[in-house]
């Protein structure tokens, strides 16, 4: 189960989504804080401040500007501070070769767009934290 102290970093370029989820963080009952960066570069920002800790889990949209969702996997992975963090893929994309290369990459679940709040808290209840 989730630690409900710590934050969930959504990446996630459409406003749309984000409100989505935002919702559905409250439909859910999840408590977590909910961080959100519009696109791959602001997520790298904000992965990178050492003053934090590190977010509890990550929410990955693959299609987000800047840098994309699999390259910002490839370098959390690359970091010792991060290597560990669950991410867990939300995405429109349907393409095997995302797939495949985010679960070589170690995510913990990838969804396709949309996800209903209860599939999303029964998700964030399994994803060891």
């Amino acid at each position: 189960m989730i630690n409900s102290d710590g934050v969930i970093l959504l990446i996630e370029d459409d406003d749309h989504q984000v409100l989505f989820m935002k919702r559905a963080f409250v439909v859910a009952g999840i408590p977590n804080p909910l961080r959100v960066a519009a696109d791959g570069q602001e997520a790298i920002v904000y992965l990178s401040d050492k003053r934090r800790p590190p977010p509890a889990l990550v929410l990955l949209d693959l299609h987000v500007p800047r840098v994309s969702g699999l390259r910002i996997l490839e370098w959390m992975r690359q970091r010792p501070e991060l290597r560990e963090t669950p991410v867990v893929v939300v995405t429109m994309s349907i393409e095997p070769d995302d797939r495949r290369r985010a679960d070589d990459l170690g995510v913990a679940a990838y969804l396709c767009k949309p996800v209903d709040p209860e599939g999303l808290r029964e998700l964030l209840e399994s994803v060891r934290i």
